[in-house]
């Protein structure tokens, strides 16, 4: 339990260009500050300063976690509900909207959440019944709705009602399902849903040959996930070596990583 005089790390969310720290300060309330570019608004602190040190985003006491795209922040709170801020321009923010938000908004109609993840221009939201909604960027199919029209409001991710955990690249999103298998979609040219080849996809599609999965994780264009044994699967891009196999070469499907 936190008390009053605890000030736990919760959770730090670093992107190249800006900073989000979340903290505990006593029970059942939060702090979250920021910090790094904000030409989005992308701190939340109701300007586009840029800020060399920790600003307080006040309005958010009650974030459980938070997570930042390469503009934009979402923060679950501890009514199960969202909000979001700084880049709108393919509709990340979720607000019906084309406007940057400068400070932390609501997204209509959002309640029950219990996972978030942002992507590089979209964003995901994870419901208690198991579904998944999504919005913003789609040029790959990233938002998981059979098209690749931009959505500047949450739509329904098609065929999925089980996902338990769900994960957002930069152009393409993975979700973990009840019976501990992956589906992934959207931007593909580096094989990072792992289906085995480079085809986008704007519906989910099944990673075969991947069971017993317990943790996901996505990058700018590659993937991992855990096993219960406690093995580590990667695919996709790996020009700097990112999946860990020993060479540069892109893979299409999950492979182990050694060691």
């Amino acid at each position: 339990m936190f008390t009053k005089k605890s000030n736990k790390l919760f959770r730090i969310i670093l992107l190249s260009i800006f900073i989000l720290f979340l903290s505990k300060q006593c029970y059942a309330q939060s702090q979250l500050k920021s910090w790094g570019s904000n030409q989005y608004g992308q701190l939340g602190d109701g300007t586009t300063d840029a800020r060399d040190t920790a600003v307080i985003i006040s309005e958010l006491n009650n974030a459980v976690t938070v997570e930042a795209g390469w503009g934009h922040s979402i923060a679950l709170l501890s009514d199960s509900t969202i909000k979001v801020w700084g880049t709108n321009f393919n509709g990340q923010i979720g607000d019906g909207t084309n406007d940057d938000r400068h400070t932390p908004i609501s997204v209509p109609g959002i309640n029950n959440v219990i996972a978030i993840s942002a992507g590089g221009h979209h964003s995901l939201a994870l419901f208690s019944n198991g579904i998944i909604k999504s919005w913003g960027w789609n040029s790959s199919g990233q938002l998981g709705n059979g098209t690749t029209d931009d959505k500047n409001s949450p739509v329904t991710v098609s065929g999925i009602t089980n996902a338990k955990e769900i994960s957002a690249g930069g152009r393409h999103s993975i979700a973990l399902l009840s019976d501990s298998t992956l589906k992934a979609w959207g931007f593909n040219g580096k094989g990072q849903l792992g289906t085995g080849d480079t085809i986008n996809k704007s519906t989910p599609t099944i990673i075969n040959g991947l069971t017993n999965v317990t943790k996901i994780a996505s990058g700018g264009m590659h993937t991992l996930a855990l096993l219960s044994d406690g093995t580590i699967k990667s695919w996709g891009n790996n020009i700097y070596g990112e999946l860990g196999l020993g060479d540069t070469l892109d893979r299409h499907s999950p492979v182990t990583v050694p060691g």
